[in-house]
């Protein structure tokens, strides 16, 4: 589940700065097989004015594709 919500997360953010960071991203290099139960993104302080935005839009994106989205 994790690995669909982030492709569609970053996929939806392209043009916004977004990464995949926390044990995701550390699962994906492959250095370690933690299990995880979240999606961390980050981005750039310069990406600032777009990140309400990117936010919103990811957001609807993982509703549309069935998930339940809880956004701090």
């Amino acid at each position: 589940m994790q690995r669909d919500v982030a492709r569609i997360a970053l996929s939806d953010a392209a043009d916004s700065g977004f990464a995949l960071a926390g044990s995701g991203a550390i699962r994906e290099h492959g250095l370690t097989q933690r299990p995880t139960a979240d999606v961390d993104l980050f981005t750039v302080m310069s990406a600032q004015d777009k990140f309400s935005t990117a936010v919103e839009s990811i957001r609807e994106r993982l509703e549309e594709a069935g998930y339940e989205v809880d956004v701090p």
